[in-house]
């Protein structure tokens, strides 16, 4: 029986790996199947994914490190209350 290191460390020499495929001959590579919607739902993952970034990167120097557990809370999405304290 192998060590875990012998068994983490094995390799396959090319040569088997594409014969198992058959990367060089053209038969294992995948279909090309992504469409525009596809294309577009990406896109504006993206598109969300930058602004969320963003967003934070200005917010945090203004409030510091609350923004971090403000934004990931459940309940993040609406307003807080307005306090009811008489003057």
């Amino acid at each position: 029986m192998a060590s875990l290191l012998q068994q983490a460390l094995r390799r396959k020499p090319v040569s088997e790996l594409t014969a198992q495929t058959g990367t060089d001959t053209g038969g294992g590579e995948l279909e090309r199947s992504i469409g525009l919607f596809q294309l577009s739902t990406i896109g504006i993952g993206a598109t969300i994914g930058t602004g969320i970034f963003f967003v934070l990167s200005q917010a945090v120097p203004i409030a510091g490190p609350a923004v971090a557990g403000r934004s990931s809370s459940p309940v993040s999405s609406r307003a807080s209350p307005p306090s009811a304290t008489p003057s």
